[in-house]
């Protein structure tokens, strides 16, 4: 089944997440109105496993900083003023 990883949010977060998950393997991506980007997936679980991915490279570049708001395994992913949703 499909899935689709859709970033929504201000500019610079939107592109902060936009480059972490463009480091996935997704097999394509669209922007979207208002610097929205969608990136579509085979499958569910790669979207999972890219969202993680993204987390964990959030983590690692802003250790001291810590803007991961929220993140949920399978479902969302909150960084400073954007959120990244699994479809």
């Amino acid at each position: 089944m499909k899935a689709q990883i859709t970033i929504t949010g201000q500019i610079n977060s939107v592109f902060t997440l936009k480059s972490k998950l463009a480091s996935t393997g997704y097999d394509e991506v669209k922007e979207g109105r208002f610097n929205s980007f969608t990136f579509y997936y085979d499958t569910k679980k790669e979207a999972v496993n890219a969202l993680a991915e993204a987390y964990e490279l959030l983590n690692q570049d802003d250790f001291w900083n810590k803007r991961v708001d929220s993140y949920t395994r399978g479902h969302s992913l909150s960084y400073d003023a954007a959120k990244a949703v699994i479809d």
